[in-house]
């Protein structure tokens, strides 16, 4: 049986388990906690584990570079859905709170989703402060200097 542990359903997650690594996982557990049981079942049994990546139709067709992310939950409605990201008119959803390779164009575009808070103090003097739109860890791989955003100079700079 095939399956790509970043795009599949819990019950295609329970399925793989049970009849692969004779696991039996409640649907009630999280897909995050699912996917790390059936990674770490792998590795005890020392079988290579199952695709863990968000591919789109350039990235099959083309050999592209993958960053492997992981974009953390957030408090508050849709903070644990997972989050839409777009590169020329083509769009994924990476899910959050697990490590997922997505193909190195989106995690520019992850870098690049920031958005401006403004603060007042008490003496009506207003303040920027630039934060992540979804704020996320490179756990594989890298991006280029000049693909980096460096939030501190920039609000430095201000």
């Amino acid at each position: 049986m095939s399956i790509n542990l970043a795009t599949a359903s819990k019950e295609a997650l329970k399925k793989y388990a049970f009849e692969e690594l004779g696991l039996n996982l409640p649907l009630t557990m999280g897909t995050p906690k699912m996917t790390d049981r059936i990674l770490e079942a792998c590795k005890k049994k020392g079988i290579d584990p199952p695709k863990n990546k968000i591919e789109t139709n350039a990235s099959k067709t083309t050999k592209q570079k993958y960053i492997t992310v992981n974009i953390a939950k957030q408090p508050g409605d849709g903070g644990g859905e997972p989050a839409f990201i777009g590169v020329q008119g083509k769009g994924i959803l990476i899910p959050r709170g697990r490590n997922i390779e997505i193909p190195y164009p989106y995690a520019v575009a992850l870098e690049n989703a920031r958005q401006d808070i403004w603060t007042q103090d008490e003496d009506g003097v207003m303040h920027k402060e630039v934060v992540y739109q979804y704020p996320y860890q490179i756990a594989k791989g890298e991006l280029l200097p000049e693909h980096r955003n460096h939030i501190e100079d920039e609000e430095e700079a201000a």
